[in-house]
C-alpha cells in the first residue's frame, strides 16, 4: 500500500493555487486532495478529512477492543509471550489467552503467527508499548 502526504492548499489566487498543486504533485509521495480560496473555506475540508481519517482507523481495527489491540501490539511489535504480556499489563495469563483467542476469531486467524501476519498486512493501528 502506497502512502501519501495529503495536502490542502488555500490561497485567493486560482492561478497560484493551480501552479502550487502542480509543483507539489511532481513529488510521488505528495498529493493535493483539496483546494480552497482562503482559510475559512479550508476549515470544513479539514473537518471532513479528520472524520474520514478516524473512520478509516476504526475500519482498520476490525472490531478489536482497545485491550485486544494492545495485546496484538505486544505480540507483533515486541514478540512477547502470553506470560510476558500478562506481567506487562498486570492481568492474568488466562485473560491474555482470552484476548488472543478473541483477536484471532475477529480477524480470521487460527494462531498467533497468522494474527501477526494479518496485523502487518492490514496495517492494524498497533501501539509501541515501550
Amino acid at each position: 500500500m502506497v502512502s501519501f502526504i495529503t495536502i490542502v492548499t488555500a490561497d485567493d489566487h486560482p492561478t497560484f493555487r493551480d501552479g502550487l498543486r502542480r509543483l507539489l504533485e511532481i513529488e510521488p509521495d505528495l498529493k493535493v486532495i483539496a483546494q480552497a480560496n482562503d482559510v475559512a473555506d479550508a476549515v470544513p475540508t479539514f473537518g471532513a478529512l479528520l472524520r474520514t481519517t478516524q473512520e478509516e482507523v476504526n475500519k482498520r481495527k476490525f472490531g478489536l477492543t482497545p485491550r485486544e489491540l494492545e495485546v496484538v501490539s505486544a505480540i507483533v511489535r515486541h514478540s512477547m509471550s502470553n506470560k510476558d504480556i500478562a506481567q506487562f499489563f498486570k492481568i492474568a495469563e488466562d485473560t491474555v489467552k482470552h484476548h488472543v483467542f478473541n483477536s484471532c476469531e475477529k480477524v480470521g486467524a487460527s494462531n498467533r503467527l497468522e494474527l501477526d501476519h494479518f496485523a502487518r498486512a492490514h496495517k492494524l493501528p498497533l501501539k509501541d508499548l515501550f
